[in-house]
Formats: structure tokens, C-alpha cells, sequence
């Protein structure tokens, strides 16, 4: 293969240039010889990568093998993507980056909220615990993202910040508050499902039906929540994130009436009855500390709009004297 390889080479060059590189004239060659040359390395290189996408599946199983990723890397590591202590930048441009550490805050507790359906599907204590760990290093987590945020928004309060900027500052501090009552929430509802499981106090499917229900409904609340983050706070939803309240707390006043009634008719023990009670109750506390974040994220777009009503004001009461004196000198009479 080289030696014909070399020969197109050469004839490439030689139409290019006009000059053979294989002439046996140096002195003839040295003017294609630099072009020849980047021919060649040109054409070894794309054909390198060219065979080798072919062996990329073979690589990936070879250094995996050679370098095995430990478990849940990315669970055990805690930094902070988007904020700084050390480099502190103008407060409206610091105040981005802490809505962007904010938006990966919710992104824990969504997933964190996710692990819960594990637990009961884990049919070992050994896949149990596995997921009740993870659970407890996220909400481990959400505690040192509540901290770290809170030390970099109250340095950027500390700036020269406009009225909005001071109430994003306040909405933060208490969104970040609420999505460590979240993370506290899940861990709770995991430590009941453990204590369950130890005490071995089991769910007939309407129970387990029912609990499912109610996950879902606040599982479609944090995710109006998440949404409502990742927007600007102008176009916050309010309604969605009313709605999905009002159908939590409707269904867990009929989960609480049903189970009273069920207390009453000896439907099933009391150690049944207060851990179903508990954990329901605790996916609707859950839902309070949601809405609390949308509530938030609402407070300061209103704000912000009566700031600048409020600025329109202020620039229409200025202009009115200007405008009146125009008046007054082109129409006297007036």
C-alpha cells in the first residue's frame, strides 16, 4: 500500500506544482518536497481516524476495564458549578450565576425525588440500602448547597444592588430554603419506608396504589416548580403551580378520610395505618415547601413590575414641566 500511496502523493504534487518530488534532482524537488510532506501527514492522520471510529466500541470496553468509574462519583464530590467565593463579579452579573447554582439545586431534589419509587420496588435489603444511601449523600448535599449559596447571596447583598436585584437576593435565600426542606422531606419519607421494612409492616396494592398516586401528582408539582426556575420570573406560571397544590391537597384530604374510616372498621392495624399516614402526609408537606418556591420566584417579578411602574411615574412626573413649558411658550394663551 505505501508504495502507491507515495506515487499519488507525487503525482498530487506534481499537479499542484509542476514538479516532481521524486526527482532525483534535489535541487529540482526542495520546491514540492514542503507540500508533498503535508500530503502525506494530511492523508496518514484522517485515515488514523478514520480506521480507528471503527474500534471506538473496543476502546471504551479496554479503559474501562483498565480505569472502572466508582459508584456514584458525581454523588460523593460536591462543588459548586456556576458560583465563586474567590471571584466576585458585579452584583447583577453574580446574581445570574446564583440563579444558575439554584436551577441545579432543584435538579438534586428532582432527582433525589425520583430514588423514592426504588425503594419500594427493591426486592433485596442489599438494592434497599444501596438506594436509601444515595438518598441520604443527596440530601447530605442539598444541606451544603443551602450553606455555600447562602454565604456567596448574602456577599453579593452586601454590593450595590438596585431594589429588584435586593429582592432576587431575598427570593433566593428563601427558594434555596425551601429546596433543603424538599431534600429533609424525601430523606424523611425514605427513613419511614426503612422503619417499614424493618418492621416488616407491608401495604396491601390499594395502599401502595394510593401512595403512588400521590407521588405522581407532587412529582407534576416539582416539575412546574423546576420549569418556573429555569424561566425568567417574568413568565413564571402561578396557575400550574396552584392547580398542582389544589389537587394535592384535595387528594391527601381524601387519603385522610378514607384511612380514618379504615382505623374505624379495622381495615388494617395501626402500625399499617400510621406509617400509610405518615408517608402521605409527608408528600403533601413536601408540596408546601414547593409552591413556597414558585411563590418566591412570583413575589420578585412582582416587585420588579411595580419598580418600574413606578420608575414610569417618576419619568412622566419629570417630563411634565418640560412639557408644560413648551406648551406655554408656542400657545400663550394657553
Amino acid at each position: 500500500v505505501f508504495y502507491p500511496l507515495l506515487a499519488l502523493i507525487a503525482n498530487l504534487t506534481e499537479s499542484f506544482t509542476g514538479v516532481d518530488p521524486s526527482n532525483s534532482d534535489l535541487t529540482v524537488a526542495s520546491a514540492s518536497i514542503p507540500l508533498a510532506l503535508t500530503i502525506f501527514h494530511t492523508f496518514f492522520n484522517v485515515a488514523n481516524t478514520i480506521i480507528l471510529s471503527f474500534f471506538i466500541p473496543l476502546i471504551i470496553k479496554i479503559v474501562t476495564v483498565m480505569m472502572p468509574a466508582k459508584e456514584e462519583d458525581s454523588e460523593d464530590e460536591f462543588h459548586l458549578t456556576y458560583i465563586s467565593h474567590n471571584m466576585m463579579q458585579t452584583g447583577e452579573i453574580s446574581l445570574q450565576a446564583a440563579e444558575k447554582e439554584v436551577e441545579m439545586f432543584s435538579a438534586l431534589v428532582l432527582k433525589m425525588f425520583k430514588f423514592l419509587p426504588e425503594l419500594r420496588s427493591a426486592k433485596t435489603e442489599e438494592d434497599f440500602e444501596k438506594v436509601f444511601t444515595r438518598i441520604e449523600k443527596n440530601e447530605a448535599l442539598t444541606d451544603r448547597m443551602e450553606l455555600e449559596i447562602t454565604k456567596y447571596l448574602t456577599n453579593i447583598s452586601s454590593t450595590d444592588l438596585s431594589k429588584v436585584g435586593s429582592q432576587r437576593v431575598n427570593s433566593l435565600l428563601r427558594i434555596i430554603d425551601n429546596l433543603e426542606s424538599i431534600g429533609d422531606s424525601i430523606l424523611q419519607i425514605a427513613i419511614v419506608r426503612k422503619n417499614k421494612r424493618e418492621t416488616a409492616v407491608h401495604f396491601d396494592q390499594s395502599l401502595n396504589d394510593n401512595i403512588a398516586h400521590m407521588r405522581v401528582l407532587v412529582e407534576r408539582a416539582l416539575d412546574v416548580m423546576d420549569c418556573n426556575l429555569k424561566t425568567d420570573f417574568h413568565d413564571v406560571c402561578m396557575e400550574k403551580a396552584y392547580a398542582a397544590e389544589e389537587d394535592i391537597n384535595k387528594y391527601r384530604d381524601e387519603l385522610r378520610l378514607r384511612h380514618l374510616n379504615a382505623l374505624k372498621e379495622g381495615v388494617y392495624d395501626y402500625e399499617t395505618g400510621a406509617a400509610y399516614s405518615a408517608i402521605y402526609a409527608l408528600y403533601e408537606k413536601l408540596a408546601d415547601y414547593v409552591i413556597n418556591v414558585s411563590e418566591a420566584i412570583d413575589n420578585s417579578k412582582k416587585v420588579a413590575e411595580n419598580v418600574e411602574l413606578l420608575q414610569e411615574l417618576v419619568d412622566a412626573e419629570d417630563d411634565m414641566p418640560r412639557r408644560f413649558g413648551e406648551t406655554a411658550s408656542e400657545e400663550p394663551e394657553k
